[in-house]
């Protein structure tokens, strides 16, 4: 296919764009909304394709499947018997393409884009004429929510761009016209995608979800293809969409899927867009942080830490930015880490080990200036931790991922404080309690632990392994400086354990 084919028409799609405001703002101008006005199918001579036109407005998923597979057979016919198909036919098709893409049923999306690929083998230059009505709505079909459906749409745009080149000059011709129907969709509410009078609420939100879902992945796919300077050429229209907070805040809706790939959509735009990331500060950090971090949907939340750590890498400053617009909002706190801490109270959220994994890649992230440098601070924050990690049950395979993220957070608030008395009581504090926790699973009784002297000491819940005891063991010798200190300590504990040991039943008084 050559770069010149399927040409879009991308000042025609701004024209028809302009005036659009919030998402789901009433403006019914994109081809996505059922409002959009009935096509023309005067001009079409064959009657058994406009009767199957006809029923693709029907209610019923089977009748709309059969006349999509009506219009299958008619229209090869029709190159069969011409080697192309009537330009009415094409301009109907290319009209109704865009809302059959993006059916509630699964059959009715994967015949369509079966008639349009066929379209386009039979039909190349009449379809290149019209490119701009239909290419953003065939290569989002690339990630239909449906598996088969995508494989379907990947595998037969890979028979027509069959290089990697060909994909490459394919995309940044057309990324105009990918961008404006990236944007008209983000533009739609569930009440515009679908008639409510005909389909359920629950359907209509899973319908507007999936739309959201492809476009963001086509927004990812066109900054993953291309490189700067092609992106450059039309840098404004990847604006528009990446500088309106709608986009980001798309993370902390009610759908698992769209708040992954609203994470993931971040992580590509460091790399790709620094300067709009670097401008939108404010922005992104009140959707991933204050909104988030608060209420991730589940096995989510994961994939928004593992961002935030991308951005906190590139941009450290998002943290104090949040806390400087926390602020303006009169919900001001001193620690620029509540969010965070109210995440690692609730826990892994069936994530299992990726969870604690991402957070404690975060956390190694974090500037120094924000994490907590009082001994109180450190307590409270390690606390939220041992809250979140005794909250959850996990497998016994992931118990070393949970307390490996707590002894790595350990130690470096270790080093947050300066003075060796702090960092003592710290170590008492939190790292004590490891070991009269993990001496304690070889006793019998299930009486507390008598481990509590010290009255900040924290209390566990969760099995402690001999793992995660002697990773403990090494972080105090690395960090109590008075080792007599941490000797008569640990002698204090050996005794208590021994002593508990002769209490056993069976014990001999010798042992």
């Amino acid at each position: 296919m050559s770069k010149g084919q399927f040409k879009t028409q991308a000042s025609s799609s701004r024209v028809a764009i302009s005036g659009h405001e919030g998402f789901g703002s009433g403006a019914h101008s994109s081809s996505l909304s059922y409002l959009t006005k009935h096509i023309d199918l005067s001009g079409i001579d064959c009657p058994h394709i406009v009767v199957a036109f006809k029923n693709l407005s029907r209610k019923d998923d089977t009748t709309r499947s059969k006349a999509l597979q009506d219009l299958h057979f008619h229209i090869n016919a029709q190159i069969t018997e011409k080697n192309e198909v009537d330009v009415a036919v094409i301009q109907a098709w290319v009209q109704i393409y865009p809302q059959l893409a993006i059916d509630s049923h699964r059959t009715v999306r994967d015949l369509s884009h079966t008639i349009l690929h066929d379209l386009l083998r039979s039909s190349r230059k009449r379809m290149s004429a019209r490119a701009s009505k239909f290419v953003g709505s065939w290569l989002a079909g690339q990630f239909d929510r449906d598996r088969a459906v995508a494989s379907n749409v990947s595998k037969k745009l890979d028979l027509l761009l069959q290089t990697k080149e060909k994909r490459v000059a394919f995309y940044a011709w057309h990324q105009a016209s990918a961008l404006d129907y990236i944007y008209k969709a983000l533009q739609e509410s569930p009440e515009t995608l679908s008639d409510e009078r005909l389909i359920s609420k629950e359907d209509m939100l899973a319908k507007y979800y999936a739309v959201l879902g492809s476009s963001i992945s086509l927004l990812i796919d066109l900054l993953r293809t291309l490189d700067v300077v092609e992106i450059s050429k039309i840098q404004e229209n990847y604006e528009r969409i990446l500088l309106d907070k709608k986009t980001w805040n798309l993370v902390t809706r009610e759908d698992g899927r769209l708040c992954r790939l609203v994470s993931e959509l971040l992580t590509i735009c460091c790399q790709k867009q620094r300067h709009l990331v670097s401008s939108n500060l404010d922005i992104i950090s009140r959707a991933f942080i204050a909104k988030a971090l608060l209420t991730p949907q589940q096995g989510t939340a994961s994939a928004i830490l593992d961002a935030l750590q991308i951005v906190t890498i590139e941009f450290p400053q998002i943290w104090e930015v949040n806390h400087s617009k926390r602020k303006a909002r009169k919900a001001a706190t001193k620690d620029y880490l509540s969010e965070l801490k109210a995440l690692m109270a609730a826990g892994c959220r069936i994530e299992s080990n990726n969870f604690w994994i991402s957070l404690e890649r975060l956390i190694q992230a974090l500037p120094h200036q924000v994490l907590p440098h009082s001994l109180e601070g450190a307590i409270e924050l390690l606390q939220n931790l041992v809250s979140g990690i005794s909250r959850r049950k996990i497998i016994t395979k992931d118990w070393n991922y949970a307390w490996n993220c707590y002894l790595n957070t350990a130690e470096i608030l270790t080093n947050c404080l300066t003075n060796n008395d702090s960092k003592y009581c710290l170590s008492k504090s939190t790292l004590f309690p490891i070991f009269h926790k993990y001496f304690n699973n070889f006793l019998i009784s299930e009486q507390p632990a008598s481990h509590q002297n010290h009255q900040e000491s924290i209390v566990i819940d969760a099995d402690v392994d001999v793992e995660s005891a002697v990773q403990a063991y090494n972080i105090c010798l690395r960090h109590i400086k008075n080792e007599s200190l941490f000797a008569d300590e640990w002698k204090l504990m050996s005794n208590e354990f021994i002593k508990k040991m002769k209490t056993l039943p069976g014990s001999q008084k010798e042992h």
